[in-house]
């Protein structure tokens, strides 16, 4: 990505959406390099008068611009100060970079809302995903140094004007004084961006063996396995490399800095003999030479700060690339709008996918229709593609060939949040959110919250020895109650219960249920599953006497499909797994 393209995309997304506040900056900036000029001028003149009120010997303050200037001068201070603690400190960091904070990682979010399912299966996607998030807040950064670069220039632009008046050498001068800071910011950036990438790859590396350690969940097996040894040195050789090399560079810089900063001492040093010798031979009074002095300074250090902008400009124009990077990420975006409806059921034609990484289909040709009020199991050996078929049948994922059609619309033309709205599954791997019970149970569902409805769920699926209510707060992390893997997915299942849908889908809904409660959830699946389409994908064949037809996979093929008692009067892959479940129930029975 061009520097110029990443500069351009920068202002035009920083003022989509800030305009209003980053005008306000701009020009609080440009008030910013006037203060300067007006804290020069009214030196001088505070200085000029003192002096000639002592050449005159003037005592009659009434007839002195003296109270005058004071005034001004201490309203200049104000003015500074009021710049410094109430924009810089406050507007700027408790205000103004929040709000931009929250609105470009809602971009983000938007965006992850936005990009193909399968994408995310990409591990480079997922990296995409880190990067933008933590360069996000850098493109307020950057534009926040657009904005005080263009103050610094009409600032160091008008000061130097008004130093040159006084001597033209003195300008010479402040270059040869501002040389050891600008080779200095020049190196630094170099070295910085070089090291950027490599940086960034050991700080992950130092979390991940951090977080062996001091996560939660990690730590019980570190310690277990007592491993905490080996991953303390796994840190501390990522972390020794990594401050390795932000040593050798600092060093370099020291010894840069040793070499240059003579330059930089005979450049001030000849910039203040020179004003002094213009005082001494009377071309400068003492209030000019007072503001020669202080302008000389000021312009350095305009000078020193534009080329530090500079710098930072370099960087933070590789900071923010990761965050176009992930925003250029092609999105799927439906263009049907429509409500989804199941009349004529589910049609899977042709299709074929493979995920981002893979090199092979891990579906070929699967070709498959379900009516609507149909469920259908769907079984094979792990690895098989299930739940990938299952992914697919829901739309979250798209074939790379091949269609998917719901009622005889291709699912890839409709909008993502209308063709789930009439959908509920329990994934197998599924989410946990840590709010009270009765939110995460009735999360997704678009009619509200039924207390009445979700405190019968809990009757129906929790005993009172459990002591679970709509209201109870659950998961560690806000202090709540810790349940069980299988109580989280009863909760999981009560999810797909409450809400309306059409489809539902259980993707291995018991793993983590105990065999007392899976009897009667089978018994609630059945009602649940009345008058509506489902789909379900096991590897407990007992589960099946839900279905009305089965679906067997076997290397992303359909090899099967019938009835329970047609698969098993047929030799196939259907009956060596009933056999074999059979067969292993029949040991433990002995």
């Amino acid at each position: 990505m061009l520097k110029n393209t990443v500069f351009f995309r920068t202002v035009q997304t920083g003022m989509s959406f800030f305009r209003r506040e980053f005008t306000i900056m701009f020009f609080l900036s440009l008030f910013n390099a006037a203060l300067p000029i007006m804290g020069i001028y009214l030196t001088s003149n505070l200085f000029s008068t003192v002096q000639k009120m002592f050449q005159s010997r003037l005592v009659n303050w009434g007839d002195s611009s003296l109270p005058l200037y004071l005034s001004l001068y201490a309203l200049f201070l104000l003015l500074v100060f009021t710049y410094g603690i109430l924009y810089k400190r406050y507007y700027v960091q408790f205000y103004s970079l929040i709000k931009f904070e929250k609105r470009v990682k809602n971009m983000l979010h938007q965006k992850c809302n936005r990009i193909s399912n399968e994408d995310f299966e990409n591990p480079t996607i997922y990296n995409h995903v880190i990067q933008a998030q933590n360069a996000s807040i850098n493109i307020y950064r950057l534009i926040e140094i657009i904005i005080s670069v263009f103050g610094g220039v009409v600032s160091t632009v008008i000061v130097s004007l008004y130093v040159s008046q006084f001597n033209p050498l003195l300008i010479s001068f402040i270059i040869l004084a501002l040389l050891p800071p600008v080779i200095e910011i020049i190196t630094d950036t170099h070295k910085q961006i070089r090291f950027l990438n490599q940086k960034t790859q050991l700080l992950k590396e130092e979390k991940v063996f951090a977080d062996t350690i001091t996560d939660l969940k990690m730590s019980k097996e570190t310690t277990f396995l007592n491993l905490s040894g080996f991953f303390i040195g796994k840190w501390e050789r990522r972390y020794h490399t990594r401050t390795n090399i932000e040593n050798r560079m600092s060093k370099t810089l020291l010894r840069l800095r040793l070499l240059i900063s003579p330059l930089k001492i005979i450049g001030d040093c000849a910039g203040f003999f020179l004003s002094l010798y213009l005082l001494s031979t009377g071309e400068l009074d003492f209030g000019q030479f007072s503001a020669s002095l202080m302008a000389y300074q000021l312009l350095k250090s305009n000078y020193v700060g534009l080329f530090s902008l500079f710098g930072y400009f370099n960087q933070f124009i590789q900071y923010v690339k990761p965050f176009f990077r992930f925003m250029d990420l092609p999105e799927r975006l439906g263009v049907r709008d429509e409500a989804v409806s199941l009349e004529k059921g589910i049609e899977i034609k042709s299709c074929f996918f493979k995920y981002p990484t893979g090199k092979d289909f891990v579906l070929k040709n699967i070709n498959l229709k379900i009516k609507q009020g149909e469920t259908i199991a769907i079984v094979g050996y792990n690895g098989s593609g299930k739940t990938t078929l299952t992914n697919l049948i829901m739309g979250l994922y798209l074939p790379d060939k091949g269609s998917v059609l719901y009622n005889g619309q291709d699912i890839s033309q409709i909008n993502q949040d209308r063709l789930f709205v009439k959908s509920a599954c329990v994934f197998q791997n599924f989410n946990r959110y840590y709010f009270t019970l009765g939110e995460n149970v009735a999360i997704n569902n678009s009619e509200g919250y039924d207390k009445g409805r979700i405190e019968q769920l809990i009757s129906e699926n929790f005993s009172p020895e459990e002591a679970l209510s709509s209201d109870t707060l659950l998961g560690k992390t806000f202090g709540g109650r810790e349940l069980s893997g299988g109580q989280w997915q009863k909760i999981a299942i009560m999810r797909a219960f409450f809400k309306d849908s059409e489809l539902v889908v259980l993707d291995e809904p018991t793993s983590a249920i105990d065999p007392f409660s899976e009897s009667k959830l089978y018994e609630d699946f059945r009602k649940m599953l009345q008058n509506k389409t489902g789909i379900i994908v096991t590897h407990k064949l007992g589960s099946i006497k839900l279905a009305d037809r089965i679906i067997v996979l076997e290397n992303g093929i359909i090899v099967q499909a019938g009835t329970h008692e047609e698969l098993l009067s047929s030799a196939g892959l259907y009956k060596q797994l009933w056999e074999a479940q059979v067969n292993t129930y029949s040991m433990i029975n002995v």
